[in-house]
């Protein structure tokens, strides 16, 4: 696909700017007159007079300013502007950066994104970059023929082989389940522009109601190194979520859980909002417009400009050898979904068939079908308050599990919304125990695909199931019971003073009841879903009582 990149040199002033802007503006609606059903090539002479650069606009000046910078001709006004947080990379940045750093970090290993400019750098050399993201770096919002960012970085940096592998409305939790399907091969740099989905999402693996935003990424940037250790990771810094109480994840914010992750695990932070101005802090702005984009894509080139200038000279102290898997950040992001090898996989991706449905559709209220435009899923809507009759209501597929049972998890992912929505009950077999899914998030006007993950457990519980930890328990009677990785469980008896009662480790299944279980079977099973009846707190964001299935997988928690 070609695109029209309709872009300009970030020193050029308003006035410029802005007929080029009218020129393109004609050429198009010209081009689009003409009945040419097919994209062409838009090639645009870049002007050669530069305007003079005005003052930086950093830091809380760029804030104040963003939203003038997201709708208006600001170009010239970004001057001075850096997407490195890092002072230690200050030297190899272009000399019209006069403030590098709003918010700045310590010196970044740089060994892998190096590894790659290295191969570019040879005759003819070129590397493998793969995006993971949501609607951004698909051009949400864009015309027909119009590039977004990771299109305008392949042009900026041609010897990087730009691949884009997002889905719309999707987080880290939702990639995390993905990605052996996302990462089939292992690239040389690993973009990971997820920004405001993650902020929106609620992680169902924990506790209804508790934040994961920084878990999440942790446990997306974890599973990615460690199916490709030399892969570079760049995270790209999307929104701050200063001042905004409804939508910020509880601990920690996005910026600062993106930014502890990269320096954990090596990754590199680019700040589109310290380069470009440009966050989107509510519902009722849409998605950046193509300046945006072009911008963003400059920003990544710049940075990446700077690095391979450091690589040039030769620079020290920014890290050597082959990369180790270290200690987490979050003890949390070990429970989040553990899909090592995914044994079964029905999703819309796939299609219809992919379910293998065993419940009679004649007689159910579920349908596949597209409830918008382009998505499609299986979908089922009742009027709040009517009866309706619980087996018609139940979608029931058949998935095979591994031979592993204790180590197996289950994944459901479902559209999330603000409203009319409610809850569907899960469970597999006959087995009584039973774990519920919650579709409604009315904390903002986001819709994203939500992702529940359960593990295997005894009556629902996270006995006889595995932890990624170790976890201890002491009981009233002095018993202390511990649990290991395998599911093996040890009881022995200790006085009473060497233990609180009902204590729980705090290093343990998310102290054995955040992470949710189901009985899970080894080999297949039949995975029932049910709508339930609308209770008085979904009643008031809903006008119709509905649930949306997009995805089952069976997936064994533990590398073979």
């Amino acid at each position: 696909e070609i695109y029209a990149l309709d872009s300009w040199p970030a020193g050029h002033g308003a006035a410029s700017h802005a007929a080029m802007k009218r020129s393109i503006f004609l050429f198009l609606l010209l081009h689009q007159h003409a009945g040419s059903k097919k994209h062409k090539a838009i090639h645009i002479k870049q002007p050669a007079v530069h305007a003079k650069p005005s003052a930086p606009r950093c830091g809380d000046k760029c804030m104040a300013a963003r939203r003038e910078a997201a709708y208006g001709p600001t170009a010239p006004k970004l001057q001075g502007c850096s997407p490195l947080p890092y002072p230690s990379l200050r030297r190899f940045l272009p000399k019209n950066i006069t403030r590098p750093e709003a918010h700045p970090m310590e010196t970044p290993r740089l060994a892998d994104v190096w590894a790659a400019q290295k191969k570019m750098a040879a005759h003819n050399g070129t590397a493998d970059a793969v995006v993971l993201g949501g609607s951004m770096p698909l051009g949400q919002g864009l015309r027909p023929g119009i590039a977004p960012w990771p299109a305008r970085l392949q042009a900026l940096l041609p010897n990087l082989n730009v691949d884009v592998r997002a889905t719309r409305s999707t987080s880290s939790a939702w990639a995390l389940g993905n990605l052996a399907r996302l990462l089939p091969v292992c690239p040389d740099v690993l973009f990971m522009d997820y920004g405001v989905n993650d902020a929106a999402a609620i992680y169902n693996a924990f506790v209804p109601g508790s934040a994961g935003t920084g878990p999440a990424i942790e446990a997306l940037s974890r599973e990615a190194k460690r199916r490709c250790p030399a892969a570079a990771l760049v995270h790209i810094e999307g929104a701050w979520n200063h001042g905004e109480k409804t939508r910020e994840p509880t601990v920690p914010r996005l910026a600062d859980a993106q930014r502890a992750v990269a320096a954990r695990y090596g990754g590199i932070v680019i700040s589109f909002i310290a380069g470009t101005c440009y966050q989107k802090t509510g519902w009722f702005e849409p998605h950046p417009p193509p300046a945006e984009h072009q911008r963003l894509a400059e920003q990544i080139a710049t940075a990446w400009n700077a690095i391979d200038a450091a690589r040039r000279a030769k620079a020290k102290g920014f890290g050597k050898g082959p990369w180790t898997l270290p200690q987490r950040v979050w003890n949390a992001s070990a429970e989040l979904d553990s899909c090592s090898v995914t044994t079964e996989l029905a999703n819309v991706e796939k299609g219809e068939k992919s379910f293998r449905r065993v419940d009679d559709a004649s007689k159910s209220l579920w349908r596949y079908e597209e409830d918008v435009k382009g998505r499609p899923g299986f979908v089922i809507k009742t009027t709040p308050g009517a009866a309706f009759d619980a087996a018609a209501a139940t979608l029931r597929v058949r998935l095979k599990f591994s031979d592993r049972q204790a180590t197996n998890t289950l994944r459901v992912e479902f559209l999330q919304t603000y409203e009319n929505v409610g809850t569907a009950t899960v469970w597999v077999g006959d087995h009584p125990a039973t774990q519920r899914i919650d579709a409604l998030d009315a904390r903002d006007r986001f819709s994203t695909i939500g992702s529940a993950s359960f593990r295997h457990g005894k009556n629902a519980q996270f006995e006889g199931g595995a932890c990624n930890v170790t976890m201890t328990r002491t009981d009233e009677d002095g018993t202390f019971t511990t649990w290991f990785a395998d599911g093996a469980k040890i009881k022995s008896k200790k006085p009473r003073s060497t233990g609180s009662k009902g204590y729980l480790s705090a290093k343990t299944c998310q102290q054995g009841t955040a992470f949710r279980y189901l009985d899970l079977p080894a080999g297949e099973g039949i995975v029932n879903v049910r709508l339930d009846a609308l209770d008085a707190m979904h009643r008031e964001h809903a006008a119709v009582n509905k649930f949306k299935l997009v995805a089952l997988a069976a997936c064994d928690g533990k590398p073979p």
